[in-house]
């Protein structure tokens, strides 16, 4: 397959470089680079293409339909977030889960809570509780000699890897966290 047809079947179905990458589970660099054919087309990606093309418009639909369901399933994974706040900076680690998260942080933090995908604004609602242990100082500034426990809120896209994000807690206090993707969550078989 020549890079002039592989461009020609991105335009007829209007697919972008990123999602035949993300449709045939390879870079996008990858596309890149077989469309300035600076690396062939490899032949198993040829014959799907070739496939694609010769399907029935209603199994096309739903062969593209599979990106949507990735997109979805892009929130569930590890994700590392750093607060940055008036007290010492702090980086945990979050799992999304099917609805639900949680994670741990320096020191005994632990993290408890669950999300809505928005598909319309393609954004993660995010309920959060921050439980720390006694005598530790939270991003706040702030340590009891007791467990105790803030309930935060955050809103953030899942498909961009990092982000700078606002935290606000039920206490109408706020601080900056950047949240980064880690990785998918393994499927369990």
């Amino acid at each position: 397959m020549t890079p002039h047809e592989l461009s020609k079947i991105l335009l007829r179905f209007r697919l972008a470089q990123a999602d035949l990458a993300r449709l045939i589970e390879v870079t996008a660099r990858g596309v890149a680079l077989w469309l300035k054919g600076d690396r062939p087309v490899p032949g198993p990606v040829a014959a799907y293409l070739r496939l694609f093309q010769l399907l029935p418009d209603y199994l096309r639909r739903v062969e593209l339909a599979r990106l949507l369901e990735r997109e979805a399933a892009v929130h569930n994974g590890m994700y590392e977030i750093s607060f940055i706040g008036s007290g010492p900076a702090q980086t945990g680690t979050l799992i999304f889960e099917s609805g639900k998260l949680f994670g741990g942080g320096p020191r005994g933090t632990l993290y408890d809570g669950s999300y809505v995908l928005d598909a319309e604004a393609g954004e993660l609602d995010v309920s959060l509780k921050i439980t720390l242990p006694p005598h530790v100082e939270s991003i706040f500034g702030i340590q009891h000699p007791h467990e105790w426990s803030i309930d935060a809120r955050m809103r953030f896209d899942p498909k961009f890897g990092y982000r700078r994000i606002e935290i606000t807690t039920l206490l109408n206090t706020s601080v900056a966290a950047e949240i980064r993707f880690l990785r998918a969550v393994p499927q369990s078989r």
